[in-house]
């Protein structure tokens, strides 16, 4: 009987701890995409246009777009509380993505770059 109960705890939990993970997803997706156009404003001012800015724009916008999709199929979900395991995974995987993707663009942008624009950078 304990154990059940331990289980079902658990299970709520996790379904829980996934539910924050998506409850603000779809708008941190929205800022990511306007944050890496700021940044390809900004480099394109300091540097002009170049196609390694526009590939990691482009991809950087893909890996929100696609995260947001996955945002719409968590809240789409009617049993997203017993698929809380295979949603945080989803969720944690594209986050590892998305961090991958913006730590490039620091490297490709601040790397001999003018000071100006590491610091604009980095800011954002």
């Amino acid at each position: 009987m304990e154990e059940t109960y331990q289980a079902e705890l658990e299970a709520r939990i996790r379904a829980r701890k996934t539910a924050l993970l998506f409850d603000r997803a779809g708008a941190a997706q929205v800022v990511s995409i306007i944050n890496s156009g700021i940044i390809a404003l900004a480099v394109i001012l300091q540097t002009g246009v170049s196609l390694i800015l526009a590939s990691w724009c482009s991809v950087a916008i893909m890996v929100a777009l696609i995260r947001w999709v996955i945002a719409l199929g968590y809240r789409a979900d009617p049993e997203k509380d017993r698929n809380a395991a295979s949603w945080s995974r989803r969720y944690i995987n594209g986050t590892l993505v998305a961090g991958l993707v913006w730590g490039m663009g620091g490297v490709l942008f601040t790397y001999q770059a003018p000071e100006s624009q590491r610091f604009f950078v980095g800011m954002v």
